[in-house]
């Protein structure tokens, strides 16, 4: 899969764009670019649908609830706005060889750990045509800068996944066991090539034992997938995990990175809560953290909405790549009707090579 990178660099009070054609070792000159009149779109994306796992959506009449004409127009503006003059010349060319060469064209969202830019709703980017994220040919990608060296994504046979879940009896129950079931259900056909590790109601210490036990045996865990609660209060993300007692946990960002930095086997974070993926959340953190691939949603979603992701996720990783798994999971969430945009919540960060070949 080629690449094509929207850099983003700060400039006075604005930035510049800097977009690139690796493979067709073009560039466009860099313009200007600036978030002031694009901020508030993702007030108005994100009042389409407000609401959390398990409670049900009331939602309002629409000519077609898979795709309200707000969410076009926002993907429309934000295309329009950054793919103009020679940058939209450099994309045109680089997807139209994509498609000749039979591959598909990573639509790379490259700055440095920047509110402004994170908060801008690249995956509703639309061409006129289509949201372009909800392609497998054109998946859409963030890119967290950093001075660190990258590591590869592939993984080496046999898999190891730990599944983490935490639902404490003091917030609202969830379907984890089901969640369980459709995960493992979905990496079954790759028989002994993958192993899931189920740890139910966990707490910070018991993830940070499991962890160190895993890697003091020789057999560290490649892939945490985390199913329950996050919630987003005053800007702050936290996750809602268990304590021995089974009441409510919360751990802070800068707690679990304590635990997952010394995580360097680690190839996938997948985050399967709400708002894990927003500018102070997890996932973001995590990315930071030079993991290869981390995947989080933005918003909070439903308890359903959650599930079809996760299965058709790991349905996606047994048969091609991480980025194209992640779009299938979108059409799906598109197509499941839980919420016009539910499909554009999930958020995959990745660098250039860290999305390759999964096994």
């Amino acid at each position: 899969m080629f690449d094509f990178i929207l850099g983003f660099v700060r400039h006075g009070s604005g930035y510049q764009l800097c977009a690139e054609s690796p493979f067709l070792a073009g560039q466009a000159r860099p313009v200007p670019f600036e978030v002031s009149e694009a901020v508030h779109w993702r007030d108005g994306v994100s009042s389409l649908t407000r609401h959390v796992r398990l409670e049900p959506l009331e939602r309002e009449e629409e000519d077609d609830p898979q795709c309200p004409m707000d969410s076009v127009q926002v993907g429309r503006d934000l295309y329009a706005q950054v793919f103009s003059g020679e940058v939209e010349e450099l994309f045109l060319r680089a997807r139209e060889l994509a498609r000749e060469e039979r591959s598909g064209l990573r639509i790379l969202v490259k700055a440095w750990h920047d509110p402004e830019i994170h908060d801008l709703p690249w995956e509703l980017l639309h061409d006129g045509r289509r949201f372009l994220a909800q392609s497998t040919e054109t998946p859409v990608v963030r890119y967290l800068e950093q001075r660190r060296p990258l590591r590869e994504f592939r993984i080496e046979p046999p898999l190891r996944l730990l599944l983490t879940t935490a639902c404490p009896a003091d917030v609202p129950p969830l379907e984890i066991e089901e969640e369980e079931r459709r995960l493992k259900a979905a990496l079954a056909p790759l028989g002994d090539r993958a192993a899931v590790v189920v740890e139910r109601e966990v707490g910070l210490e018991r993830l940070r034992h499991i962890l160190f036990r895993a890697r003091s045996q020789g057999r560290p865990f490649q892939v945490w997938h985390h199913a329950g609660h996050g919630d987003l209060h005053k800007g702050e993300f936290s996750l809602a995990l268990a304590s021995r007692d089974g009441s409510l946990q919360t751990a802070t960002v800068a707690d679990l990175e304590g635990v997952l930095a010394p995580c360097e086997d680690l190839r996938l974070a997948v985050l399967n809560v709400c708002e894990g993926a927003s500018a102070t959340g997890l996932a973001t953190a995590l990315a930071n953290l030079n993991i290869p691939a981390v995947i989080g949603f933005r918003e909070p979603i439903l308890d359903d909405s959650a599930l079809v992701f996760a299965e058709t996720l790991y349905q996606g990783l047994v048969e091609t790549t991480l980025e194209r798994a992640v779009s299938r999971a979108r059409l799906e969430l598109r197509d499941a009707g839980y919420s016009a945009v539910d499909w554009s919540y999930p958020l995959l960060f990745a660098r250039t090579s860290a999305a390759g070949p999964w096994l």
